[in-house]
């Protein structure tokens, strides 16, 4: 096995010990300039996720508040990305950072994340 393979076999088996269902929120909105209303599509999709609290590599520590969610997601169908909407237990936060977690720069193990209420 790898050394991606085996980071991952570990975050999924954390995630699913400790973690949860989550519901990741993706909005696109086609509009070309601000004067074209354009299509706005949402997408749903059903995650599992861990709440740890914690992030080595956070820049300021200030900047979390009481009530923001740190923690990790497994690897699956949706890539999350700044600004979708993370819904844990009824709570809906806002991503503000993303990190790939893994052995190599290529793969994936896990997604970090740093929401907001």
């Amino acid at each position: 096995m790898s050394l991606n393979a085996s980071a991952r076999a570990t975050a999924d088996r954390l995630i699913a010990a400790h973690g949860g269902p989550a519901t990741l929120t993706h909005t696109e909105n086609t509009a070309s300039s601000p004067y074209d209303e354009g299509t706005t599509t949402i997408t749903n999709t059903q995650v599992q996720v861990a709440r740890t609290g914690f992030d080595a590599g956070l820049d300021n520590p200030l900047l979390l508040r009481s009530g923001d969610w740190l923690g990790v997601m497994k690897v699956g169908e949706a890539v999350p990305l700044p600004l979708d909407t993370l819904t844990v237990g009824g709570i809906a936060y806002t991503i503000m950072e993303v990190k790939r977690l893994g052995a190599d720069p290529e793969q994936v193990a896990a997604y970090a994340i740093t929401a907001k209420v």
